[in-house]
């Protein structure tokens, strides 16, 4: 049987940034998983106000799986390490991600340590130790490499093609799966190759970003030049 699946968009649904959405996965003997799928921040700087709706939420999370390393998918990881991830729970993001969060990450704390009119709840949770304890709590995943999450769930990277380390995630168990595209691009550039997802992949639920939509790749490739 299907198990019930839960998801409530905290931000960057209605939006352009604070990028989060909740996941609460039910099997039918109770069990439940829930995660996040990224953790981000609206794009004017560090505050309380910026961060997405974590009001929504009545429990903590057994995971955070980020899709790439831009402040609005991971600018609110600081906020939810302390207040809304499990003691024992993982933080989920490709090799390369890791490698641009960590650095991202750094320059936030030093960001909010300097002389800027930041409350003093944010200058606490954006601080070196918090930014050390995430990527110590990180797991770095390959693309295309299955792993489990749990007993019953299992999750895939693909190559989303946006930015380096970027990903679409594939969610599933033996009766359902969840597809979250993240930021996405179709056309290569000479940074990177366009999205890499099998021809035959299916989902029984698709979360997808749609910013640049109506753009064509011919516009995308002049941005680029510039």
């Amino acid at each position: 049987m299907k198990p019930k699946i839960r998801v409530i968009p905290l931000g960057g649904a209605a939006e352009i940034g604070a990028n989060s959405y909740y996941i609460s996965w039910e099997k039918n003997d109770g069990r439940i998983f829930s995660l996040l799928l990224d953790a981000g921040m609206r794009g004017d700087g560090p505050s309380v106000e910026n961060l997405p709706d974590f009001s929504k939420l009545d429990t903590k999370v057994d995971a955070v799986i980020i899709s790439h390393a831009h402040n609005d998918h991971i600018g609110s990881l600081p906020f939810v390490l302390k207040n809304f991830l499990k003691d024992d729970g993982k933080i989920y993001m490709t090799s390369k991600t890791s490698i641009i969060a960590a650095k991202t990450l750094k320059d936030s704390a030093k960001i909010v340590s300097g002389k800027g009119k930041f409350s003093s709840v944010i200058k606490k949770l954006y601080s070196n130790q918090n930014m050390d304890d995430i990527i110590d709590r990180t797991i770095k995943v390959d693309y295309n490499n299955e792993i489990k999450l749990n007993d019953d769930i299992r999750m895939v990277f693909y190559d989303a093609g946006h930015v380096y380390g970027s990903s679409s995630i594939l969610l599933k168990d033996e009766n359902f799966s969840l597809f979250y595209t993240g930021d996405f691009n179709c056309a290569e550039t000479f940074i990177h190759n366009g999205v890499r997802i099998p021809d035959n992949l299916t989902a029984d639920i698709m979360i997808t970003e749609t910013t640049n939509y109506s753009k064509s790749e011919a516009n995308l490739k002049n941005q680029e030049k510039i």
